[in-house]
């Protein structure tokens, strides 16, 4: 119960900016990303590269801007994708109910589940930092998490200035970032989060393509374990409350307008009886003509003369008539 309350908790805490400038919900075109790593690692910055937009807000690369869990989307390359920024989940000075609070954050925001995260690392040093992050993160999720991880190395641009190819970096890393690099069954890419956005956007596609390419090896599921499960689930009632109140609210509008129109048809059709009763209380149009010419009114008088000049025309072709005789 009490994590179900957690959830309910944190989800009055999301991004609202950025969750009500998401794509619309239709999970089966998502790509949903859980950016992971040591606060100042190049986190945000490597999802404004995926999204191609400077969407979260990002730091020169040592220090830290993200307080809280935040999530953004985009649709690219045919897809909608969306990403959540964490703010170093597993930084060991965060307490343990901080850290509680904004996994379950991060859940809710991914549900039904991610098909990725993305553990990002600053280049060019690996620290014990990083290896505890990564630690923390696999103990807490299970070794399964692996089969989703991509490694993401921000700061290319050091390597390029150092005209160093990524591939053999890699071959300078420390046993320990092997080991876990090969549970991660070798996916790994570097990024350049300080190029021009035509390029980041190059970068973004390649990085999208790793990632659909793991969605197949993984058949196309995405994360999920008993925490996500439930999350769904209380998502799911969620949304149909929404709908339940929305369509209550339609329904109450409706009514109003209808009862209002209603209100204002039978207005209508009284006065419409109104008027009608009174033309049919007037007189006959004939009717009202005799009584006008009863009463002598000018229309008589029009009358009167019209029927004198005819009555004159009339004697006179009779007097006419008479004389031929």
């Amino acid at each position: 119960m009490a994590f179900n309350c957690l959830l309910c908790h944190s989800k009055n805490d999301w991004d609202k900016k950025g969750h009500e400038s998401l794509p619309p919900n239709n999970t089966r075109n998502e790509i949903r990303i859980v950016l992971l790593g040591k606060p100042g690692s190049g986190k945000s910055s490597t999802g404004n590269t995926i999204l191609n937009n400077n969407v979260f807000p990002a730091a020169p690369t040592g220090s830290s801007i993200t307080s809280n869990c935040s999530i953004r989307g985009a649709n690219l390359f045919k897809r909608d994708i969306l990403v959540v920024d964490t703010p170093g989940l597993f930084d060991t000075s965060s307490s343990n109910d901080d850290v509680l609070k904004e996994v379950l954050k991060c859940i809710v925001l991914t549900s039904p589940g991610p098909h990725c995260f993305l553990l990002v690392l600053s280049l060019p040093r690996f620290t014990d930092e990083d290896e505890n992050t990564i630690n923390h993160f696999g103990d807490f999720f299970g070794n399964d998490v692996y089969r989703y991880i991509i490694i993401v190395f921000a700061g290319k641009d050091k390597l390029d200035r150092e005209k160093m190819s990524f591939e053999k970096y890699l071959d300078t890393v420390p046993q320990r970032l092997k080991t876990i690099i090969k549970k991660c069954n070798n996916r790994c890419i570097a990024v350049n989060n300080l190029a021009n956005w035509s390029n980041r956007k190059q970068q973004a596609k390649s990085l999208i393509k790793m990632i659909d390419d793991n969605i197949s090896e993984n058949n196309g599921e995405f994360y999920t374990d008993d925490m996500y499960l439930h999350a769904e689930k209380i998502l799911k009632q969620r949304e149909e409350e929404i709908e339940r109140e929305r369509t209550e609210k339609r329904d109450r509008e409706i009514e109003e307008i209808t009862h209002r129109y209603a209100e204002e048809k039978e207005k209508r059709e009284q006065e419409i009886q109104r008027i009608n009763s009174e033309l049919n209380q007037l007189k006959a149009p004939r009717e009202i003509a005799r009584q006008e010419v009863e009463g002598g009114s000018g229309f008589f008088d029009g009358v009167a003369n019209v029927l004198t000049e005819v009555g004159k025309q009339s004697v006179n072709f009779l007097l006419k008539i008479d004389s031929f005789k």
